[in-house]
């Protein structure tokens, strides 16, 4: 468990502190009475990077490329989850 080792290093001060928007319950929240929460030195946020204006239009404009990157047979293979897909197809 990450969220127990952490707890230890905080507690043995072998770190000084730890920034977190992320918990082992993705997605739901952590528990009331979470350990991590008790630390004066550890400092949470929400997991919502993604959920900017600006994120969501990189996020469209990344895909509309990709969609004619890919009609236009030039599709790059590191933005494919089932590389093998492509072969399949002649990619």
């Amino acid at each position: 468990m990450a969220e127990g080792a952490l707890a230890d290093a905080l507690q043995g001060r072998r770190i000084g502190g730890a920034g977190l928007d992320v918990f082992e319950s993705e997605p739901a929240a952590p528990r009331p009475g979470h350990p991590l929460l008790a630390f004066d030195n550890v400092i949470v946020s929400p997991h919502c990077a993604g959920v900017t204006i600006e994120s969501s239009m990189r996020m469209a404009e990344y895909s509309v490329r990709n969609v004619l990157d890919c009609f236009d047979g030039r599709l790059d293979p590191d933005v494919v989850v089932n590389r093998h897909l492509m072969r399949e197809m002649g990619g």
